[in-house]
């Protein structure tokens, strides 16, 4: 994951004269700094291992949406089929680290249940 992410981010060029393609990674880079102050502001508890403040009252994996949200950016801004194809294999690494985390989650706490039909995975009211 963070190989394909270094290829994305070194394959073309760093900073971008496409305003569309900057605001989306601002926006990405937002959605991630919220989520880390969310973190770190309403630590998990040994009962609840999980956060449920700021940006995870709506989708349960901000930090990997706004990652995402980035990577996307790199690629559009600057495409070439190794990017879409490193990208592609990014999104995999990352849904499959998604389930994983839900799945773990679930073992851990019995509210993690009641916690994912109030939210969406990664983007907000679709999954």
């Amino acid at each position: 994951m963070i190989l394909m992410a270094v290829y994305i981010i070194f394959s073309g060029p760093i900073f971008m004269g496409n305003l569309p393609f900057l605001l989306v990674q601002l926006f990405g880079l937002l959605i991630i700094i919220w989520a880390v102050l969310a973190r770190r502001m309403h630590k998990p508890g040994k009962h609840t291992p999980f956060t449920t403040y700021g940006p995870y009252e709506i989708i349960r994996h901000p930090i990997y949406a706004g990652f995402l949200l980035v990577m996307c950016a790199f690629v559009q801004g600057y495409a070439s089929i190794s990017r879409f194809f490193a990208f592609f294999i990014l999104l995999i690494c990352v849904l499959l680290k998604i389930i994983y985390d839900e799945r773990k989650l679930e073992k851990e706490s019995v509210d993690y249940k009641h916690y994912q039909k109030k939210t969406h995975r990664i983007i907000p009211y679709l999954w």
